[in-house]
Order: C-alpha cells, then sequence, then structure tokens
C-alpha cells in the first residue's frame, strides 16, 4: 500500500478514534506496519514519515 501525504490526515484521525478499541492493533498495523514508511506517536498522537522514507515529488511516501 502507498500512502500520500495527502491521507496523514485522515490515517491520523483513523487511528486516533481506535485508540483504546479492542480494533486498535489492527487499525494501526494496517496503517503503520511494515512497508508503509510511516510511524505513529502515541504520545503524541501525531503521524510521521519514518526514517528512511520520504515524500516524493507525488506526495507518495517511498523508501529512500
Amino acid at each position: 500500500m502507498t500512502i500520500n501525504i495527502k491521507d496523514m490526515d485522515r490515517i491520523a484521525a483513523k487511528l486516533k478514534d481506535a485508540k483504546g478499541s479492542d480494533n486498535y492493533e489492527n487499525v494501526l498495523q494496517k496503517y503503520t506496519g511494515p512497508g508503509t514508511g510511516i510511524v505513529w506517536d502515541e504520545e503524541t498522537d501525531t503521524l510521521n514519515i519514518a526514517s528512511d522514507w520520504y515524500a516524493d515529488a507525488n506526495g507518495d511516501i517511498v523508501r529512500r
């Protein structure tokens, strides 16, 4: 799955909504699992681009 930076606010909202639910781990893995290029900071509820990844000219998050 390729994630675009335009989708990050929507994904962050889904993660915030799922936090504390039984489904949280599934949602977390769907969006921040291996190969996605984004990481979720549970302390600050922020979504960031993982190290060694960047947003290309189209906004797609890709590995360096």
